[in-house]
């Protein structure tokens, strides 16, 4: 077991946009330091984030263009601004001429074919083109068709670029020579601004808590690149789709439409494509959350077209041989398992057999049941405990929206006297667990109400763009869970 999950900590969940900024939404800039500092004064000792990498234009970090790459949306100008080192290679002009401007500016900079301009210049960069050869090329590659495209799906492409013939993809990469470099620097600067903040929260005493989603976007570098590794027909197309059965939440199920892997095939390739997955993220967080874990036992298969789950069955995965390879191949696994919803005995022999550290939700205890394993007193030590997650309602809406009758036993249940606020009640009993990491949304740390969610999932629309203001984390906020912390034993 990891050192984040088998002693007392306290943690926060706000992803990096959360973060209040002068640029759009959150950055890897002053900003994100001045939350590390207040982590590190307030008593917490772990930062959880949400996935990593570039979006679609709905921003969800759960449906991404690649599952190696950062999202260079998340890349501060300012701060690059403020890089001395960069400052004083031919990258300098570029970053002066765009400053403080948006990301936009830097990426107009980049489109230059001069031969002066070339990343093998920059300070780190051929460890860092080194490093991540593996996923990089054809990341730059996917990109830079996808542009010559309009940004449409790979499997509306002409054959050959859809195919990835190599001539014809080699063709459109030399005609686009900048746009292929830029994106090369791009991730550079991405990863060299990721690992600045990373060292700034661990020289802090504040370790990164990253996430890593099972399935990965139809429209991405990694089905194009790997088809291989994805069930798919002959035009590109998911011949089965991922989802979840029917239960009492949803008569019909759920088709979340991301194809199926072929475990197979990865298997026969000794999983090399999933080892490096894991590495590349443990490459940039301290603990990693494997979302939809039960899908490495088993997971639900859908025929593709079918507008329900319901025909779908269950089809054993080797997730024993997975983690067996990974382990073997890159040591401890710092991993969280996100097992929520239907977990089966196999399921809990699975995570239990790898001593990874369970999920529990305290917003999913209240059904009636006192052997709820969501409620305070069934939570395990090893178990990563939270008032909500990032696809919950904040705290005091959830309750706002329950029937009066359901409030008054929910208050009974958590032993509130009338005065008590919900958010204080739901708080103080995540922390005072039995569980070794207690992690709290920012959204009920700061108690709101309705409209401050990150996330509503089955829509599309107005997710992902939450974030907070620094007047609302004021002293008041600091001093009061300084003491909660110390009080539940959860200072490092």
């Amino acid at each position: 077991m990891n050192h984040l999950t088998n002693s007392r900590r306290a943690g926060v969940l706000a992803h990096i946009t959360s973060l209040p900024s002068q640029e759009d939404l959150g950055k890897m800039d002053s900003n994100a330091r001045k939350f590390i500092d207040w982590l590190q004064e307030t008593g917490f000792s772990v930062w959880q984030i949400l996935a990593l990498g570039p979006t679609h234009y709905d921003r969800s970090p759960y449906l991404s263009l690649s599952a190696f790459a950062g999202n260079p949306n998340l890349i501060s100008v300012k701060a690059l601004c403020e890089d001395q080192a960069l400052n004083e290679t031919w990258l300098g002009p570029v970053l002066r001429r765009a400053r403080y401007d948006s990301f936009e500016g830097i990426r107009t900079g980049l489109l230059s074919d001069r031969a002066d301009l070339k990343i093998s210049l920059l300070p780190g960069a051929a460890e860092f083109l080194k490093d991540n050869a593996f996923w990089l090329k054809d990341y730059a590659e996917y990109q830079t068709l996808r542009f010559s495209q309009g940004h449409t799906s790979w499997w509306t492409w002409p054959d050959a670029l859809r195919d990835r013939d190599s001539t014809a993809v080699k063709k459109v990469v030399k005609q686009h020579a900048d746009i292929h470099h830029g994106l090369l620097v791009e991730q550079y600067l991405f990863d060299r601004q990721w690992r600045s903040l990373k060292d700034y929260a661990n020289e802090r005493g504040i370790s990164l808590f990253g996430d890593i989603p099972l399935y990965v976007a139809h429209d991405s570098v990694d089905v194009w690149a790997n088809k291989r590794y994805f069930a798919l027909d002959d035009d590109g197309q998911p011949a089965e789709v991922a989802g979840v059965p029917p239960d009492m939440f949803s008569e019909d199920g759920q088709v979340w439409g991301n194809p199926v892997f072929n475990w197979s095939q990865i298997k026969n390739d000794n999983f090399d494509w999933w080892i490096a997955r894991i590495r590349r993220q443990l490459s940039l967080v301290d603990l990693l959350r494997i979302d939809h874990f039960r899908g490495l036992q088993a997971y639900w298969s859908i025929p593709a077209g079918d507008e329900t789950a319901k025909q779908g069955k269950w089809i054993k995965t080797p997730g024993k041989e997975l983690l067996d390879a990974a382990k073997t191949a890159l040591g401890n696994l710092p991993l969280v398992a996100e097992d929520l919803g239907y977990i089966t005995e196999e399921v809990d022999a699975l995570r239990t057999s790898f001593e990874i550290p369970s999920m529990r939700v305290l917003q999913f205890g209240f059904d009636g049941s006192q052997d709820n394993p969501h409620l305070k007193a069934n939570v395990e030590e090893s178990t990563v405990y939270y008032t909500g997650t990032h696809d919950n309602d904040t705290v005091v809406s959830w309750f706002d929206d329950l029937h009066e009758d359901a409030q008054r036993w929910i208050r009974e249940m958590l032993r509130m006297s009338p005065e008590d606020a919900i958010e204080d009640a739901m708080v103080e009993n995540v922390l005072e667990s039995s569980a070794a990491l207690a992690i709290l949304p920012v959204q009920d740390i700061l108690g709101l109400g309705a409209g401050n969610r990150m996330n509503m999932p089955g829509t599309t629309e107005g997710n992902w763009i939450w974030q907070f203001d620094w007047n609302q984390l004021g002293s008041s906020v600091t001093h009061k869970f300084k003491k909660l912390i110390n009080q539940s034993q959860r200072s490092v």
